[in-house]
């Protein structure tokens, strides 16, 4: 389903066009905080962006040929990169910074909280747009329309934007498909005025004379995140998970398990889920924009998310917002919203254990291993991972004979590609990255969907599987067959 509704404004009034100011919300975390300029220089050199320092210390001028774009670093809030260009050079900007670091990452607003700004700036809502698409989380073989709307994609252009929103909700005209992507606020009088279209990836953009009510406009909204951002934080912190009751078919679960954790966009995860029980799923992931770990699980009751120290909490608000644009748009954050002070207990179950089978021991480590590796690790070696997943204090022998012997297997076999035996300078073995991480997105999707082929294969051949001529383990140590490289 697709729809458009536009007034009749002039072609010079369209949000869109270039005049428009696009400034992109970002959250910084890591060592890009306390060094900005440095660790961005590094990073996008690459990319031929220069960074240079200006009259103002929290504001950076990154320069591309005769493009200037200025990024607002002030302490204490979310970033703000401007770019006055054509919508595509701004995006072009915006995807070289995010991607040439995991230190900065879009910030992702809830579609609920996105509705609520017209009523907490007390500003008209003259525009929304929806997006659903669950096609991201469909297997294959599914027909279209076995599960109500597939796809809706609507831009309504009115003054009565709320009020058919609220319609459309009200009379069940779109079940579960009204997942708001964006809307447009006009804020301030004919004479000083701004008009702004807030997405939920962060971007906005503006028109008008007055910068003193976008200003207001995207303190606003830095607010409304801040709150979720803290709730999270409050949460993870008392070591709990974050979930959200979700009203999705059971039969819909192990699809969306299958496709959601490959590495692809939307999601951005990467992980091999894991059946715990009959349509419960539980993964251990890394989040492709920090570079840090999580735990997931889907199961007919909801979705359930678990930060380990490092994750910031942005990694929860962007999958429970992808949630809600690719599963049910209409689900409650009620119980998120009322348990300020706890949260359902996290459960206190280690990344593996040392009696537990290859397959679920391989799917912790090489986890791990693509964290390292995003994280621009050179290497990755058995200490780097325990301490990783369990803590080094934590871990015991059998432990690291376990990971070992999946790092050993996949540099012999599936990940040989990837990953070279090599000795570290006390003589210890490691194990040495052939290739780096692409950070263009489609490519790094290729890459990473690669990698995940590779390790379901390595994981169901070390569970006993018949996957490839060798179906069980090596007669003799893998890492004998493949020994260390010294050079």
């Amino acid at each position: 389903m697709s729809a458009s509704v536009r007034s009749t404004a002039s072609g010079d009034e369209d949000i869109e066009g270039r005049a428009a100011l696009k400034t992109y919300l970002l959250e910084p975390h890591g060592a890009v905080m306390t060094d900005p300029r440095s660790v961005l220089a590094t990073a996008l050199a690459p990319q031929g962006i220069t960074v240079d320092s200006t009259d103002e210390p929290e504001l950076v001028a990154l320069v591309a040929g005769e493009q200037v774009s200025w990024l607002d670093a002030t302490p204490g809030r979310p970033w703000r990169l401007h770019v006055a260009a054509s919508v595509k050079d701004a995006d072009r900007v915006h995807e070289l910074l995010t991607s040439s670091t995991p230190f900065l990452t879009p910030l992702r607003i809830l579609p609920s909280r996105l509705e609520s700004l017209a009523k907490t700036t007390g500003s008209p809502l003259v525009l929304f747009s929806l997006r659903h698409d669950r096609r991201p989380l469909r297997a294959s073989a599914e027909g279209a329309g076995s599960e109500g709307i597939d796809v809706v994609t609507l831009r309504f252009w009115a003054a009565t934007a709320a009020q058919t929103l609220e319609a459309l909700r009200d009379k069940n005209v779109l079940p579960g498909a009204t997942s708001v992507s964006s809307v447009q606020l006009r804020m301030g009088e004919a004479e000083q005025y701004a008009r702004v279209e807030v997405y939920h990836d962060g971007k906005c953009t503006a028109v008008g004379n007055s910068f003193v009510h976008f200003e207001k406009l995207l303190d606003a909204i830095c607010a409304e995140y801040d709150e979720m951002r803290a709730l999270v934080d409050a949460i993870a912190q008392k070591g709990r998970r974050v979930f959200v009751p979700v009203p999705w078919r059971g039969d819909a679960v192990e699809p969306a398990a299958a496709r959601m954790f490959v590495g692809a966009d939307p999601f951005a995860l990467w992980g091999l889920p894991e059946r715990v029980a009959d349509h419960t799923f539980r993964a251990r992931v890394v989040d492709l924009d920090t570079a840090r770990g999580a735990v997931i699980e889907l199961s007919r009751e909801g979705v359930a998310i678990e930060l380990p120290p490092g994750t910031p909490p942005c990694v929860a608000l962007r999958f429970l917002s992808n949630v809600q644009f690719h599963m049910h748009a209409e689900f409650s954050l009620d119980p998120l919203l009322q348990i300020r002070a706890g949260g359902a207990q996290a459960k206190p179950e280690a990344a593996f254990n040392e009696r537990d089978a290859l397959d679920r021991v391989a799917a912790a480590v090489l986890t791990e291993t693509v964290a390292l590796w995003l994280r621009g690790s050179p290497t990755v070696s058995v200490l780097s991972v325990l301490d990783g997943l369990l803590g080094v204090e934590r871990s015991a022998q059998g432990h690291a004979d376990l990971a070992r012997k999946v790092l050993s297997e996949a540099a012999a076999y599936e990940w040989s590609d990837w990953l070279k035996p090599a000795r570290d300078e006390s003589g210890a073995t490691v194990w040495r990255f052939r290739v780096e991480p692409q950070r263009e997105r489609t490519a790094r999707t290729r890459q990473l969907g690669r990698l995940y082929k590779h390790a379901a294969a390595l994981a169901q051949r070390l569970a006993g599987g018949n996957v490839e001529p060798w179906s069980q383990l090596s007669l003799f140590d893998a890492e004998a067959l493949v020994p260390p490289d010294n050079g």
